[in-house]
């Protein structure tokens, strides 16, 4: 359920309608590890990372296939936060699963996870680990009623 409402939060927040709205701070930590398909992919989330930069949060934007990302250490989080932007990465750092991520939100770490209609495998097992259910690749979500205004 929690990842459900922070789906929804990040839709918002990824939009960009609520950017100016959200203000708040977490209480749990400001420490974010960021997960982009390239490190030069950040400049597409900018807006967002901006907001949480300027909030006092302070990220860590990294790759999704860096080989020294980690989640914990000796079993003491690292971070309080994850964000993974990349929806169409086959696999996360060379240690890091589903399961782990499970543990981190088990912890008390958060955790925002994007998708899109080119969601891989990963993402979908990452998904299905958390009660949610992607149709098949190439599927869109359309708002009709922003739809029709446009």
């Amino acid at each position: 359920m929690r990842f459900l409402a922070t789906v929804a939060v990040a839709s918002l927040a990824l939009s960009g309608a609520w950017l100016g709205v959200v203000e708040a701070k977490s209480v749990s930590g400001d420490r974010v590890l960021v997960l982009v398909p390239k490190v030069e992919a950040a400049k597409l989330y900018s807006q967002f990372l901006d907001s949480l930069t300027s909030r006092g949060f302070d990220l860590s934007v990294r790759a999704a296939t860096n080989t020294s990302v980690a989640l914990q250490v000796d079993g003491v989080r690292i971070y309080d936060h994850a964000v993974v932007l990349s929806p169409e990465s086959k696999k996360l750092g060379a240690n890091l699963s589903v399961r782990d991520f499970a543990s981190f939100v088990d912890d008390g770490g958060n955790l925002i996870v994007a998708a899109s209609s080119e969601l891989s495998e990963l993402g979908r097992k990452f998904a299905a680990r958390f009660g949610v259910e992607y149709e098949k690749r190439g599927t869109a979500v359309i708002d009709h009623v922003a739809h029709l205004r446009a």
